[in-house]
């Protein structure tokens, strides 16, 4: 009768000889439940050679930049963005793993979603505008996508990929308290690609839940879940002062989720840190923000000139969204195939503002990316979109799933990844209805990071090794070989 080792990270078959490098075998008495402090135990890929590991450190560099946008006011004039992302795109195709990216659901949906965009061009209102759009915005956008999704090699550079990001964010941030500015009392860069409130707030939550993810990686010691504790106390102010309802709102969705996480003890300290953090909130953030907030749920009591500029702000800005919603609506309607052109909407909006006797329209984007999509593309392209998000969702369930049950270090990291990608998903979903970022490359970056993140995590070397007693006489494996 076969005997076994329970007590090993893997198990060996004591009547079957195997010839492994000591070096590859566990003390005795280890146990997954009591891993080394920091310990990450992640696939090696043991296929990704020099170029694989050079476009994977050129890929943070490129992530860094695309959180933090540092090189929008230092070395401007350098194009180092432009050079890393050629030197990453060399590596991908170096390493034969350009194709292979668009082999899955994500990777095919997205491209259907650019072939529905690149059709809707010979309908578009504005030609130029649309060419313009496509040509610069989306093609960078797309290829960020291809560059994430290629330049991932195993889980474990997933995670580093998802730190350099938050401490890109967390640059960010800093940037935002240091030399930013004020429009009407929110915080915002003066320049670049956060050069709005909205779109800094969207940085923020993103920033939020990536930092969550440092605390609560089982992988990391005290002393960097205690770092990480402190990384969020900047994004949340920046986040406050930008007035924000769509990132506040965004935040407050994903709350159940997080608390849903948690055991009782961790519950009690989620609420807690709640209603501590807003409280804390209460006296760093200005009076007219914090009406500006209040205005979500009842009206609020002006009490001067600054703050009812501030409100008249705020109710003319929602006003103004739903008279959009509507105008973004009835133009899908009326244009439900190709739509009236990518980045047309406010063209569009405006014609149909003079044809029903306005003076003019808005010349505002939608403010909802899904009738932003729709209105400019058409309902196929929109279909595509929400393809995506949902083969996204699918895949990291699925990944969860696999490895909720295994008590090993590394499943539960994968888990715990997996968790903080869909939390991050549904906080996308949630803003998409206040903001049109249909064309972002913050988007086609996160789609890139599942992607990678879940292929990995399917792959054998990725899987945590365990045979149960009454199993067949299969070899023994190890980790890291196949």
């Amino acid at each position: 009768m076969s005997r076994f080792r329970p007590n090993l990270t893997f198990q060996q078959r004591t009547d079957t000889p195997v010839s492994t490098p000591k070096s590859l075998l566990p003390p005795a008495g280890a146990l997954w439940s009591r891993p080394a402090p920091g310990a990450a135990l992640w696939r090696q890929d043991e296929s990704a050679g020099p170029i694989e590991r050079l476009g994977f450190w050129l890929l943070c560099i490129f992530l860094f930049h695309c959180s933090s946008r540092i090189l929008d006011f230092v070395l401007t004039g350098f194009h180092i963005p432009l050079v890393i992302s050629v030197a990453c795109l060399i590596c991908l195709l170096a390493a034969g793993r350009f194709f292979s990216v668009f082999s899955s659901r994500i990777g095919m949906a997205l491209i259907a979603y650019s072939i529905w965009l690149c059709l809707s061009l010979p309908g578009s209102v504005w030609r130029g505008g649309s060419f313009l759009l496509l040509t610069d915005q989306w093609a960078k956008s797309l290829l960020a996508f291809v560059l994430v999704s290629g330049l991932l090699p195993s889980g474990r550079h997933t995670v580093k990929a998802i730190r350099v990001q938050a401490y890109g964010l967390l640059v960010a941030a800093v940037l935002a308290i240091w030399i930013g500015v004020e429009v009407q009392g929110r915080l915002m860069l003066p320049k670049g690609f956060y050069g709005s409130p909205n779109e800094v707030a969207t940085a923020m939550v993103l920033a939020c839940i990536y930092w969550w993810l440092l605390l609560n990686n089982p992988a990391h010691s005290r002393l960097g879940k205690a770092v990480a504790l402190f990384g969020f106390v900047p994004v949340l102010y920046v986040m406050l002062l930008t007035g924000s309802r769509a990132g506040m709102v965004s935040l407050v969705c994903l709350l159940p989720f997080v608390f849903l996480r948690y055991s009782a003890r961790g519950r009690l300290a989620l609420v807690s840190a709640t209603l501590l953090g807003m409280l804390l909130a209460t006296f760093v953030t200005p009076e007219t923000l914090r009406k500006r907030f209040s205005s979500i749920l009842a009206k609020v009591e002006i009490t001067s000139d600054e703050e009812y500029d501030q409100m008249v702000s705020a109710t003319g800005s929602s006003r103004q969204r739903l008279e959009l919603l509507r105008a973004s609506i009835l133009l899908t309607l009326r244009h439900p195939i190709l739509g009236v052109g990518v980045g047309n909407f406010s063209v569009a909006e405006d014609d149909m503002a003079r044809g029903s006797g306005r003076h003019m329209g808005f010349w505002r984007g939608t403010h909802n990316t899904y009738t932003q999509i729709s209105s400019e593309a058409g309902i196929p392209a929109l279909i595509a979109f929400l393809a995506c998000l949902w083969f996204a969702r699918q895949k990291l369930l699925r990944v969860e799933k696999a490895h909720r049950s295994r008590p090993d270090l590394q499943s539960k990291e994968i888990v715990a990844t997996a968790f903080t990608l869909r939390l991050a998903l549904y906080g996308y979903a949630v803003f998409f209805m206040f903001e049109h970022i249909g064309y972002a490359s913050t988007v086609a970056i996160f789609l890139g990071m599942v992607d990678g993140f879940t292929r990995a995590a399917w792959a054998p070397g990725a899987r945590p090794i365990q045979q149960m007693a009454g199993q067949g006489p299969s070899p023994a494996r190890f980790p890291g070989k196949r």
